[in-house]
């Protein structure tokens, strides 16, 4: 089947879906030609295709996201695979395959717009064999769901909240043991960012009841408190088991919780 007729048959996402991956990519480039998208290299170092008019995108590019976590990623030292849960167009994830000391990088993005840049964006960077996209997001139960998509902000997209000017979308959500297995090499410390809108609880809580939880080393999530409970972010992760520094001001910031007592 050629590029028309798969459009025709099955719409330019359906045909996304369905065909081989040379026609997927020969699709992606000719949305491209008729979006105007070119690379674009961000504040970060890291190249994307222009999606202008996306807020998220551009707080890459003009570095609007700080530079506390590219540096995390840059500077970790220890041999480490990263989980980026969110991922959305790939920066972060991009940032960490740079680091030598990262085995590998698995992108969560269930978003399939935002997961087709993203995959895009891994090729543009010449990371395919060190970064995975994954286009299901985590939850508690395996299935589908409805997530709204604001039309100028891709990162706001929201499972429990209906941001204004949105679009609903079905997604694929997926527990952590259904995927835990994956998640290779299975020796080395994880180190994850969360940044799910809302859903940080489900999230943090498939990760501590799974296989993976002895592997969680470090993790960097966002806390909304109009959205969640800051305290029991805390409480699933456990005091005991993990350090908590906040980084920004409440009521909307980060947290970088690291394990006590590593080995």
């Amino acid at each position: 089947m050629n590029i028309t007729g798969a459009v025709r048959r099955y719409g330019f996402w359906g045909a996304m879906r369905r065909v081989p991956g040379s026609l997927r990519r020969r699709l992606g480039r000719r949305r491209d030609l008729l979006l105007g998208r070119v690379p674009v290299k961000t504040a970060y170092g890291v190249r994307l295709f222009s999606n202008w008019g996306d807020t998220t995108f551009e707080m890459c590019v003009e570095g609007s996201f700080g530079p506390f976590l590219a540096d995390l990623l840059r500077r970790y030292e220890r041999r480490f695979v990263f989980l980026d849960v969110g991922a959305n167009q790939g920066l972060y994830s991009l940032i960490a395959a740079e680091n030598p000391q990262c085995a590998h990088v698995y992108a969560f993005e269930p978003v399939l717009p935002t997961f087709d840049l993203l995959e895009r964006n891994i090729r543009l960077n010449k990371m395919a064999a060190r970064i995975t996209p994954l286009p299901f997001g985590v939850s508690d139960s395996d299935g589908t769901s409805q997530i709204a998509v604001p039309r100028t902000h891709s990162g706001a997209a929201s499972i429990h909240h209906v941001p204004e000017d949105s679009t609903p979308l079905n997604i694929q959500l997926k527990t952590a043991p259904s995927f835990a297995d994956t998640i290779q090499p299975d020796d080395l410390p994880l180190l994850v960012k969360i940044d799910v809108e809302g859903h940080e609880p489900e999230v943090l809580s498939q990760l501590m009841d799974s296989t993976l939880a002895p592997r969680l080393d470090t993790l960097f999530y966002e806390v909304d408190e109009d959205w969640v409970d800051p305290q029991r972010l805390r409480d699933i992760l456990g005091e005991q088991t993990f350090s908590f520094s906040k980084v920004g001001e409440s009521p909307h910031f980060d947290m970088l919780a690291v394990r006590k007592n590593r080995a």
